[in-house]
């Protein structure tokens, strides 16, 4: 909470980016490589990190909550990615790595189940849709 309330204050503060609106193609994705790589480092390391928060492994139950942990890792990830993908290919016409690799990081931060990550992958669509409509600087992508 206090990270996202510091967030917001920053960016009421900065204001928009200079030439953010008046010239959006400066600001797209300028090494889509490098942010499919970072995209897959990060859901790599939540392998070590979310199953490894269950502290130890040391007895069948305890390996079979962290075996869970690591589904619900891949689960939510791969949800939240493919809706994403899907979702502005519907609409776009267009396919984009950019929005699947946020997709993936979404969905992964939440360790939900489908149906949550499904319903926050669409309001952060639409949440970006909106951002670009309507010139609105306190919406930030990832």
């Amino acid at each position: 909470m206090t990270g996202g309330v510091a967030g917001l204050m920053g960016t009421i503060i900065l204001g928009p980016r200079k030439g953010r609106f008046e010239n959006p193609e400066e600001f797209e994705i300028h090494n889509l490589p490098l942010v499919v790589l970072g995209t897959f480092s990060l859901w790599f390391g939540w392998y070590g990190f979310n199953p490894g928060s269950t502290l130890g492994m040391h007895d069948g139950a305890t390996g079979a909550m962290a075996a869970q942990v690591a589904m619900n890792t891949t689960l939510s990830a791969a949800s939240g990615g493919i809706t994403v993908f899907i979702l502005k290919y519907a609409i776009t016409k267009k396919y984009d790595v950019g929005g699947l690799c946020n997709g993936i990081l979404a969905g992964a931060s939440l360790l939900k189940f489908v149906v949550v990550v499904v319903v926050v992958v669409v309001v952060w669509h639409f949440g970006i849709w909106f951002r670009d409509r309507t010139a609105s600087s306190y919406l930030v992508a990832a």
